[in-house]
């Protein structure tokens, strides 16, 4: 039986216009297991599979990509535009897992990041955190394919619907940020490989040093009256 990721092949393309998928009773324990197929969208060229959903109280975002290194430097960032206009003020932002030194790095996956919520004074919370926004992930250790689930409460959004039930979202992979002058050196540079050869830095290790961006626009689910 083909995964969920594997099927998503062939719903390849750019970022759509995704009208409401409504998923009702979802299991947020970040396997994707409760997700229809048709919600689940591939990015070919960011090797990213995703979905975004609701139900009568949540907005859900779900993702699964194999770029467990860059997920690790730099989280998973999902950011919520209103159309009405692209100000800060009218944006809604989480992030996790949350980037930590070294020595910290297991609690990376135990936080969100969140930006924009005028209700939320914490800007780092715990993902049992008393506002109800809940990230859930699995990691597959045979091939390091990483599957995350984020919920956020509809009540933390009320101004995004007060005229319009359409969003605009990013999902971004953040990687390692570096400056411009930083990633040419890095483009640029090489080393030697045990066999003495000199090449150049290998594409995906380099990889990590960008992000990469999925653009969209949602049209929420809402049920019939």
């Amino acid at each position: 039986m083909l995964s969920l990721f594997e099927i998503a092949f062939s719903q390849r393309g750019k970022a759509p216009v995704i009208s409401g998928q409504r998923i009702e009773n979802l299991n947020l324990d970040g396997t994707l297991d409760d997700w229809p197929l048709e919600a689940i969208h591939f990015d070919e060229k960011k090797e990213l599979s995703y979905g975004i959903a609701n139900d009568k109280e949540h907005l859900f975002l779900g993702i699964r990509t194999k770029k467990l290194g860059k997920v690790k430097l730099g989280g998973v960032k999902f950011v919520i535009e209103s159309i009405k206009g692209k100000r800060a003020s009218e944006s809604r932002t989480i992030l996790s897992p949350v980037p930590q030194k070294k020595e910290d790095a297991e609690k990376a996956f135990e936080q969100i990041k969140v930006f924009g919520f005028p209700e939320i004074t914490d800007s780092i919370l715990s993902i049992y955190n008393e506002h109800g926004i809940q990230m859930a992930y699995h990691l597959d250790e045979n091939t390091e394919l990483l599957t995350m689930e984020f919920a956020i409460p509809l009540s933390l959004l009320p101004d995004f619907f007060a005229d319009s039930t359409l969003f605009d979202f990013q999902i971004i992979l953040e990687g390692f940020k570096v400056s411009p002058q930083m990633f040419a050196a890095l483009a640029s540079s090489t080393t030697k490989t045990p066999e003495g050869r000199v090449v150049k830095l290998d594409p995906e290790e380099l990889n990590l040093y960008t992000e990469d961006k999925v653009v969209g626009r949602y049209q929420l689910s809402v049920p019939e009256k």
